[in-house]
């Protein structure tokens, strides 16, 4: 919430200090590095053009004929030089303008102030380099701590079914563009699976629904191919992931990191091969990768999959929990890097 007066505040008290981006905010004002919500974004140009063309016409994370409208009205108004005499508290709906001089101030700002961090500790080697590239960050300056998984409870087993027809494959986020809602929903319906072979899962927030059906996926929630949870799963790993053929992770930005439940849940993963992931997913071994953004291709390993579950199964017992994968492991590391901070400073 403080933005990074915290980090300057810090400075001015003698404190050294460390942060932990939890996504790509201090290159991104979107925070996604995807361009419009539809295509992986290089990074900002030097004039910050490419950012203030993209906050001022985003693709709605949603997906519907109204969105599309919307976003076509926005272009237009960005084309014609209108956008910027559109506030956007007038029209709650639109995003906030700003000019590319205002986003190069904030570039400028964030790197002056990172050039007094002592780390930046960030979830995948992935997510370091793209920082490090983008704001111009020696490497030196960074340090990996992926996230951490809590692991099973005790006692914990999956479901000795759960590589028997129908298969339930899953799908857990926020309904939203960027996470591959959508992208998700094509492939379902491009490899159309029989539903006592296999269905579609798809645990997400309130009006999620609502939201399939007005994207023009009803057909396969009416049908049972989908099945629609508007239920949170946290706290309730072991009851979901349990009963899990095999979990969707189909981003359509390069995450910055991941989770090490597909080891602590014993459940293989059919993920985008975006390099955060291929940093601990091996293809065929303990998953299943397919072309990021590519509704094709995920359709492709899906129908694969489905024929010969066998490969699932197989894959599933190459997920196991290591020391390292848990939050003592996590927390130790966070200790060592703290002591490292202050070692430096006192020599």
């Amino acid at each position: 919430l403080p933005g990074i007066a915290v980090f300057a505040a810090a400075n001015r008290a003698g404190i050294p200090w460390l942060v932990t981006p939890v996504d790509y905010r201090f290159c991104c004002p979107q925070v996604f590095l995807l361009e419009q919500l539809q295509r992986p974004c290089s990074g900002p140009d030097p004039g910050h053009e490419k950012c203030a063309h993209c906050l001022a016409t985003p693709h709605s994370s949603r997906d519907s004929r109204y969105y599309r409208i919307l976003q076509a009205i926005l272009e237009f108004l960005y084309r014609t030089g209108s956008r910027r005499l559109v506030p956007a508290r007038r029209l709650p709906r639109l995003p906030a303008y700003y000019p590319a001089d205002r986003l190069q101030h904030r570039a400028r700002m964030i790197r002056e102030i990172l050039d007094t961090c002592s780390r930046i500790v960030t979830f995948s080697q992935a997510h370091s380099n793209a920082l490090g590239e983008m704001l111009n960050l020696p490497s030196s300056l960074f340090e990996k701590v992926p996230l951490q998984s809590e692991g099973p409870p005790p006692g914990y087993r999956p479901d000795p079914d759960r590589f028997s027809r129908p298969l339930r494959f899953l799908w857990i986020h926020r309904l939203a563009r960027e996470w591959g809602a959508y992208l998700v929903l094509d492939a379902w319906r491009q490899a159309a699976p029989p539903t006592v072979e296999a269905q579609l899962w798809m645990y997400s927030t309130p009006g999620a629904e609502r939201d399939i059906r007005a994207a023009g996926y009803g057909d396969l929630v009416d049908r049972g191919a989908v099945v629609v949870r508007e239920e949170r799963v946290m706290g309730r790993e072991d009851e979901v992931l349990s009963k899990a053929s095999a979990v969707i992770w189909a981003p359509l930005w390069n995450t910055n990191g991941y989770s090490f439940d597909p080891f602590a849940y014993e459940f293989p993963v059919i993920y985008a091969a975006c390099p955060a992931f291929t940093e601990f997913l091996r293809d065929g071994i303990n998953g299943f990768s397919f072309f990021q953004g590519s509704s094709v291709d995920l359709a492709k390993r899906l129908r694969m999959l489905i024929r010969d579950p066998e490969q699932l199964a197989r894959a599933a017992l190459n997920n196991t929990f290591h020391e390292e994968y848990g939050l003592d492991w996590c927390g130790r590391h966070y200790v060592s890097i703290y002591e490292s901070v202050l070692l430096s400073r006192n020599r």
